[in-house]
């Protein structure tokens, strides 16, 4: 490990000054305020209407932290802080098996990371990115044991499981959807957590991932296009922050323009 941690990519001032400018973006910020408001109110990151439609937790969890955390970071609050400390707190110290994700998903020991495993690594790592100061030293330890242990290394499993060149006769690995997800989420938490080995491994994998995306389409149905390049671009954004060299910029610029 080193100091070599992802900067925060939220010019505070900027939006600010932007939403006294103009009216469109005033309005955004009040609905991402009414929103953060909302999702604060409750315990955790599923509050009461989630329970009634079975919202799983896994699936919120990276959209309620960032929204509060982004507010905060804008306006800060301690009641918005108190809530972003205890749940992230709450998430990191449950079993790495929740971490995986709902029971259909396999199981394996060690653990292999899962979508569910990005997104909550997502969260998680946003808010240390917008509100670093919320974490004392011990806290911020626990939170980073918890996302080297219970997420960076099964995220790391499955990359290095389906990067291989597949044996004569077996099914070629699932590289599309999946691996866009899952890469994204590792490149989050190593660069949360200073991981030097991985964060030397980003740019290879980025570029793994991005040959994926063919001239004309995506290689995968169309409703996970959108997905897929949204968890490469943001990865893309992480690593400009965090001064890992710029790769393929004539690649992610245009995908990244094209998402609706």
């Amino acid at each position: 490990m080193n100091d070599r941690r992802a900067k925060s990519r939220l010019d505070v001032q900027h939006v600010l000054d932007l939403c006294r400018k103009n009216s469109r973006a005033q309005d955004m910020l009040d609905v991402l305020m009414r929103r953060a408001e909302r999702w604060a109110a409750s315990p955790t990151v599923v509050d009461r209407d989630d329970a009634a439609a079975r919202v799983d937790w896994w699936y919120v969890c990276w959209e309620r932290l960032s929204d509060v955390a982004i507010v905060q970071a804008l306006m800060p609050d301690e009641g918005r802080a108190a809530w972003l400390t205890s749940e992230v707190m709450r998430i990191c110290d449950l079993p790495a098996d929740e971490w995986t994700g709902p029971s259909f998903r396999p199981r394996a020991s060690p653990p292999v990371g899962t979508l569910e495993t990005a997104h909550v690594g997502l969260g998680v790592t946003t808010v240390l990115e917008l509100c670093p100061d919320l974490f004392d030293d011990a806290q911020r330890h626990l939170v980073e044991r918890a996302l080297v242990h219970k997420g960076l290394e099964p995220c790391r499993r499955f990359l290095e499981g389906n990067e291989r060149v597949p044996r004569e006769g077996e099914t070629a690995p699932d590289v599309c959807n999946w691996y866009m997800v899952l890469l994204n989420g590792f490149a989050a938490m190593a660069l949360a957590t200073g991981s030097t080995d991985d964060i030397g491994t980003l740019p290879r994998r980025f570029r793994f991932g991005a040959a994926l995306c063919q001239a004309d389409s995506y290689a995968e149905w169309v409703q996970y296009w959108g997905y897929a390049l949204l968890h490469l671009t943001h990865m893309y954004e992480l690593m400009i922050a965090a001064d890992v060299p710029p790769v393929c910029p004539e690649w992610i610029t245009p995908l990244g323009n094209a998402l609706p």
